[in-house]
C-alpha cells in the first residue's frame, strides 16, 4: 500500500569536532536551520513472491527496492541491479500489465524493462521521451517499465491522478 508522507520540516545537523580524541564527532542540530515543508511523496513496495529470501540475500529484496513518487519524479529501484528517475511529465501511459511473466529480477532489451520480485501486481508504464535507467551500473534507455508492486491500482491512481478506469484506459 502506498503511504503518503505529510509536510514536515527537517533539521540540518552540524558536526561538532570539539570532542576528545577517539570519541569521534558529535552531531548536534544547527540552531535555526531548517528546510521548508517537504513535498508529499508516496512509496510503493515492490511485490515479491517465493524468491523473496533469495533476492533479499542478493541485496535486491524489499529493503532496497521500491517505487517512490513525488510531484516531479518517479524513482524506481531494485537494490544494486536497477535504478531509474523519470520526470512525471514523461509518463505517457500507465495500465495493469495484461500478460504473464516467467522471470523474476531485472530483464529487458531495446527500451522495455521488467523489474519484478513476483509474477503478480504488474503495472506497465510508458515513458516518452525515453528516460535513462541503470542496470548493473550500465546506462540503458527506458521507454516501457513493467514493475511488480504490492498495490498496483494505487500506483496507477498516483501516476495518473485518478484519470484511469478499471481497465487501465485513460478517461
Amino acid at each position: 500500500m502506498g503511504t503518503a508522507e505529510g509536510s514536515r520540516t527537517r533539521q540540518i545537523w552540524q558536526v561538532s569536532r570539539d570532542r576528545p580524541w577517539g570519541q569521534g564527532p558529535e552531531l548536534t542540530p544547527h540552531v535555526g536551520a531548517t528546510i521548508g515543508p517537504l513535498s508529499p511523496s508516496q512509496t510503493f513496495p515492490i511485490r515479491y513472491g517465493l524468491f523473496r529470501p533469495l533476492l533479499s540475500a542478493l541485496g535486491v529484496g524489499p529493503r532496497f527496492s521500491g517505487v517512490d513518487i513525488d510531484p516531479d519524479r518517479v524513482r524506481v529501484r531494485m537494490g544494486w541491479s536497477f535504478r531509474a528517475a523519470v520526470a512525471r511529465r514523461s509518463i505517457a501511459g500507465v495500465r495493469r500489465h495484461p500478460g504473464a511473466v516467467w522471470s523474476i529480477g531485472v530483464h529487458g532489451w531495446n527500451g522495455q524493462w521488467l523489474v519484478n520480485g513476483g509474477a503478480r501486481g504488474l503495472v506497465s508504464v510508458s515513458i516518452a521521451p525515453p528516460a535513462r535507467a541503470w542496470v548493473l551500473g550500465v546506462p540503458v534507455r527506458l521507454r516501457t517499465l513493467i514493475v511488480s508492486v504490492e498495490s498496483p491500482d494505487e500506483l496507477i491512481a498516483a501516476l495518473t491522478d485518478g484519470g484511469v478506469d478499471d481497465h487501465g484506459q485513460h478517461d
